[in-house]
This record gives C-alpha cells, structure tokens and sequence, in this order.
C-alpha cells in the first residue's frame, strides 16, 4: 500500500529551495523524480521500501541518502552551498637573464653537455685582473653564496671539496667553441690567469682542440659560463645539473676589466 512522503528541501539556513530536483532509485519499486515548489515542498505517494535518494539543485552540493519509506511521513533535506575555491596561484619560476649566445649551436669540448641543465645562476660580473702570476679571471654568480648556493662535490681523487666550473667559449670561425676549465671551491678568489694566460693554462694540450693556440686579441668577443660541480674533462662530478647563464664581453685591452650584468 503507497504511503504519502512529503519532501521539504532547504538551505543549511532552513530557507526553501524551489526547482531541487529528488530522485529515488530503488530495484523493487522503480525510479522517480520530481521537483520542489516555491515553498521546497514535493509530495510522493510511494511503495514501501528501500530507495536512494538523489537530492541536487542548481549552486548546491548534491545528497546522496539511503532512505527506508515505510509509513506515511516527511524528510527534510538541507543542501550545502557549492563552495569554488579560488584559482591556485603558481609562483613563477625565478627569471635568469637569457644567454646571450646560442647554447644548443655552440661546440662543447672535453666536457660533459650541459646545454638542458637548468639556467638557475645569473652571472652578475666578470672582473679581468693583470698582471702575470697575480693576474685573474674572477665570475661572480647568485648560486655561489647564500642558502641557496650550489652544494659542493668532492671528485675522484680530490680531498677536498669544489663548488662550480668556470667555462670560456671561443668564437672559431662564426662557431662558439668552448669547455670547462677551472674548478672553483666555494671561497676561491678567481681562476688565477688573465685572459693572456688562458691559450698556455686553460687550452694548451689538443684536449681542447680547436681552442688549442688560439690568442685573444683585444675587443675580441668571448663568453664565460659557470656549471655545479666539477666540469673539467676527466674529473666530471655533480650534486645538481644545473648552470648560468652566458654572458659576453670583449677582451679588454692589457688584460684589465670589470663587466656587470
């Protein structure tokens, strides 16, 4: 015998939701639906069983609810609001300046390929010192100090520690050409070799063919590098693949000059 159900949708704040859509499925009595009115009200005269109710509106969180109609009665339902959290905010990844050669046609000699390491280090200046056995080439970079500074690596053979690679590219014939060629602990103040002294301490064996004997003439453009780790050929180590930028400059005259970026 069918026994009278009277619905009443709400909101949570007992105000009456008009056009909620109810639904009971159930394998023994059949399916149904119907909708609220403008007081939230919606009669059903039903078989007595089990049924589940399906209760949704339009800006509401559905209901699920297993029911078990047996006497004539009512059921208040009270439908959430939908809640649409804001959108997520990425934060950018931080922007290191751009190379300003094209890495991916450069030549790499007697080092690893380093070109699809992350670019996390900004260059920020290259200091030219002369002056023979105290000339130097000193980078600075953001990862060479600070909490986030590259790890330090100790290679095979090594007793101590290293922090970064200083590289130097050549333009052989409209081809940038380079390697890397001084290992660098954290605190070391430069490479220890001006410009005039990089054809007999940096590229003198054929290792670094075509390098090998090239003198740089002053104004001539060459580009510096610094990659994690230990770079030089034969003695590769890294905690992280990750580089600088390159940057430019013209050599300067009497091996003395500072450039920032």
């Amino acid at each position: 015998m069918a026994a009278k159900i009277s619905f009443h949708i709400q909101t949570t704040e007992a105000k009456p939701i008009a056009g909620a859509t109810i639904r009971g499925l159930s394998t023994q009595n059949g399916d149904w639906e119907g909708r609220s009115d403008a007081q939230g009200n919606f009669d059903a005269n039903l078989a007595p069983g089990h049924y589940t109710g399906i209760i949704s509106a339009p800006g509401r969180v559905t209901r699920t609810i297993p029911w078990d109609l047996r006497d004539p009665g009512s059921v208040i339902v009270g439908l959430d609001p939908e809640v649409h959290p804001a959108p997520l905010t990425v934060a950018p990844a931080p922007v290191v300046s751009a190379d300003m050669i094209d890495l991916d046609k450069a030549v790499i000699v007697n080092s690893p390929n380093v070109r699809d390491w992350a670019a996390t280090a900004k260059i920020t200046e290259v200091v030219i010192s002369p002056g023979g056995a105290s000339g130097n080439t000193r980078i600075e970079f953001t990862k060479r100090l600070g909490k986030d500074c590259w790890p330090n690596v100790i290679p095979t053979g090594w007793d101590g520690p290293l922090q970064y690679t200083v590289w130097l590219f050549l333009n052989l014939g409209g081809v940038w050409t380079g390697s890397g060629f001084i290992q660098c602990w954290q605190d070391r103040a430069g490479c220890g070799d001006s410009i005039s002294d990089y054809p007999i301490n940096w590229y003198y064996p054929s290792a670094w063919h075509p390098m090998t004997g090239h003198v740089i003439q002053p104004g001539e453009q060459i580009a510096y590098m610094v990659t994690a780790g230990s770079a030089r050929g034969g003695s590769e180590a890294f905690s992280v693949a990750e580089r600088s930028n390159v940057v430019t400059i013209h050599a300067p005259a009497g091996d003395s000059g500072s450039f920032k970026f």
